[in-house]
């Protein structure tokens, strides 16, 4: 190993690196080793000295090193014959193996054995402390990565879809049969059914479980910047790309990409996304090469898409690929039976039992346009107001309005001919929302628990601008 003055290491220098990692250097020269031991570095990493092969893998014994800086010529072994003992104490350690003597093939042949890097004697402190700093940052990489995989597995084994009715069996029975499946799946339903859940729960029972599953809300992507959001950049292909960058294909490629409000998805991106389907390529904004991504595509939508189609602002060739599986989920009101287990699932066990039969009778008689979501939300400000581990859920409905088949807009109608259309039910509940608040945009957005992009949009659609 090269000695002290080789490496020009300066009085009190310091690595850059994190309390609680362990380097260790196995190395016969003394002057080096203490070079390295007294370079003031307790604060950044705790170094191990070894001298000789037998001794360094002693230590790997009793200490998961994060770092081995390992010499190729040592008394007792060579420095590859011991790489494979140091990685079968931790397969995480990064080995950098030092040698007077550099050889291509030699370097090849290291890093079949599992080494990390490769550094010729002599180094100076600079080449020293990147090869350990990107040896380090390496390591706490796939500490990440791994940790982010188990939670990410821990949180698809609790993803749930509640419900023992028959509609929500139902829901369940083809979400398993569509896990199965790389195909398509469009999920439709009212606001608040739970379609995000859904698509979850479809990821999580998928063989693609295990990989990345990236969730986007087409209607919140800024519509000038959403082509680079969802396919990438090049740098310049718009005034702020300072450099090229990855859309959420890239990002979800292996794994699954949930678009849900797909049918605020401009027009004239409709085209791009029917090629992802047909072929799994995409082009980045600005840049004529073509990438290749493998994603499986959920998508979701509260509006109608066959409208839409005769409208002129959806795709009808779209349409069909997306919806090779479809799963239309019921509203509350449709699954009233499963009203007690999803309190179960919202509260704990304490405030859970504090609900009477009143509270049910009053949950039963209310018509939850807001589906599943307003009940939680309704549940959370029952506790809220609630006391000494109660709920207090009738002060948070006495406003509510039963849900008989005899007032006007009920559901379902009794007959075809008192069918009002979506289109006319929608305006007239987004135009009584804005006068509610006045024609605040935000606070209506939020009350009808849609983006703001999404309420300027059917604003334009239904001439309500002021």
């Amino acid at each position: 190993m090269s000695s002290q003055k080789d490496i020009k290491l300066p009085a009190g220098s310091t690595f850059p690196y994190a309390p609680g990692r362990h380097l260790l250097v196995i190395d016969d020269d003394k002057l080096f080793c203490d070079a390295i031991r007294h370079a003031d570095l307790d604060d950044q990493f705790t170094v191990h000295i070894a001298n000789t092969a037998n001794s360094g893998l002693a230590l790997c014994s009793q200490q998961k090193m994060d770092v081995v800086l390992l010499d190729q010529q040592l008394p007792d072994k060579n420095g590859t014959e011991i790489c494979p003992s140091i990685l079968s104490q931790n397969d995480k350690t990064k080995i950098i193996l030092a040698t007077a003597y550099p050889d291509l093939n030699n370097a090849v042949e290291v890093i079949k054995l599992g080494a990390f890097d490769y550094l010729a004697k002599p180094f100076n402190i600079d080449e020293l402390c990147f090869a350990i700093n990107r040896a380090f940052t390496s390591a706490e990489l796939e500490q990440v990565a791994e940790v982010s995989n188990w939670k990410q597995k821990k949180e698809s084994a609790k993803i749930h879809f509640i419900g023992s009715s028959r509609a929500a069996s139902a829901i369940r029975n083809a979400a398993h049969s569509t896990a199965k499946s790389r195909a398509p799946v469009l999920l439709t339903g009212a606001t608040g059914t739970g379609k995000t859940l859904l698509a979850k729960y479809i990821h999580s029972r998928s063989p693609l479980q295990d990989k990345v599953f990236l969730s986007v809300n087409c209607a919140i992507l800024q519509e000038n910047l959403i082509e680079a959001e969802l396919f990438g950049a090049e740098k310049g292909a718009f005034t702020d790309a300072t450099s090229s960058r990855r859309g959420i294909f890239e990002l979800a490629s292996g794994g699954t990409l949930f678009l849900d409000e797909i049918g605020t998805l401009p027009y004239h991106l409709q085209a791009k996304l029917l090629g992802v389907l047909d072929d799994g390529m995409i082009k980045r904004l600005g840049s004529e090469k073509s990438l290749k991504v493998d994603v499986r595509i959920l998508t979701a939508t509260n509006t109608n898409l066959i409208t839409a189609i005769k409208e002129g602002t959806f795709r009808e060739d779209l349409f069909y690929r997306l919806s090779v599986l479809n799963i239309e989920l019921p509203t509350l009101l449709q699954r009233k039976e499963d009203l007690r287990e999803l309190c179960s699932y919202f509260l704990n066990r304490e405030q859970a039992n504090s609900l009477t039969e009143q509270d049910y009778a009053a949950m039963a008689a209310y018509s939850w346009p807001g589906n599943v979501r307003e009940l939680k939300n309704v549940l959370e400000r029952a506790v809220l107001l609630g006391e000494g581990g109660k709920i207090c859920l009738q002060k948070v409905l006495d406003t509510a309005a039963p849900c008989t088949e005899t007032k006007e807009d009920a559901f379902p109608p009794s007959s075809t001919a008192e069918i009002t259309p979506l289109k006319t039910m929608e305006q007239k509940y987004i135009s009584q929302a804005l006068e509610a608040h006045n024609y605040n945009r935000s606070q209506t957005a939020r009350s009808l628990d849609i983006s703001r992009s999404t309420l300027i949009r059917k604003m334009k659609l239904y001439n309500l601008d002021q």
